[in-house]
C-alpha cells in the first residue's frame, strides 16, 4: 500500500512522546494480549503521524483506526486516524497514521509544536 504525504512539514521528535492509544477495527475496540495502552509518537504533522508500537497489528486488508491522546506542550490533544502503512523497526513496528483533523485541531497541533520546540531550545541553552 503506497501513501505519499503532501503536508508542508513534519516534526521529528528528539525525545519521543508517549501517547495513549486505542485500536479500532471493524467498528470495535480491539484488545491485543501483549498490548500496552501506550505508544510512542515518532513524528507528527497537522495531518499525519508515525507511531511506534511493540505489537504487530493485523491490519492487512482491514480498515484500522487508531485513537491517540497526547500532550505536546501543555494542552491534551485527542485525534484519530486511519493506519496507512506498517514497517518493522528494531524489534517493534512503526505505523503511518493519516489523521482525521479539522482546522481547529490542526491549529492546536501547530501551536503546541511551536511551544514545545521553543521550550526544547531554552532547555538546550540552559544545559550549555
Amino acid at each position: 500500500m503506497k501513501f505519499k504525504r503532501t503536508e508542508s512539514f513534519r516534526h521529528i521528535f528528539e525525545n519521543r512522546i508517549t501517547s495513549k492509544y486505542k485500536v479500532i477495527m471493524d467498528g470495535t475496540v480491539q484488545d491485543f494480549s501483549s498490548a500496552s495502552e501506550f505508544c510512542q509518537l515518532v513524528d507528527l504533522s497537522p495531518s499525519g503521524a508515525r507511531i511506534a508500537l511493540n505489537d504487530n497489528l493485523p491490519i492487512e486488508g482491514k480498515v484500522c483506526v487508531i485513537e491517540l491522546l497526547f500532550v505536546l506542550h501543555a494542552k491534551p490533544i485527542a485525534v484519530h486516524g486511519e493506519v496507512k502503512w506498517k514497517r518493522p523497526a528494531f524489534g517493534h513496528y512503526h505505523y503511518g497514521i493519516d489523521l482525521e483533523t479539522d482546522e481547529l485541531i490542526e491549529t492546536l497541533i501547530i501551536s503546541e509544536l511551536k511551544l514545545r520546540r521553543k521550550q526544547e531550545i531554552i532547555d538546550k541553552k540552559q544545559q550549555i
